[in-house]
């Protein structure tokens, strides 16, 4: 499977998957973050990195707290937040583990349990 592929298809159900179960299990929470991010042009960075090494740079453009689409092949990141002013994080996360969340059953039953083990892999950076 191309990374691409992983990306838009997989990742992008995953995202879907996991925003949901959020949605069931902490709907003030999930209410109150889809509040301050719609309606506003955000976007998240990712950057894929394989043995170190860069391997593909994503764009998720959002719509509230959904993905709208994803553009590959460059790295943007804004969120605009109206408690905040804009803020341009991304993440760096190594192939192989992002395959490993995905096919992850935990992260749609409860995902404030699951995601514990995968911190270490994730590193949030600013543009």
């Amino acid at each position: 499977m191309g990374q691409d592929n992983l990306i838009k298809e997989d990742f992008a159900q995953f995202s879907e998957k996991v925003i949901d179960g959020i949605k069931s299990r902490h709907p003030h929470m999930f209410a109150l973050i889809n509040t301050i991010l719609s309606g506003k042009e955000n976007q998240i960075g990712l950057q894929l990195v394989e043995n170190g090494k860069g391997a593909g740079e994503y764009t998720f453009n959002l719509k509230g707290v959904r993905i709208a689409s994803i553009d590959s092949g460059n790295l943007r990141s804004e969120i605009n937040a109206s408690v905040m002013h804009s803020i341009k994080p991304y993440v760096v996360v190594e192939l192989r583990l992002l395959e490993t969340m995905i096919k992850d059953p935990g992260f749609c039953s409860d995902v404030s349990l699951t995601i514990p083990k995968y911190l270490p892999g994730l590193t949030v950076k600013f543009v």
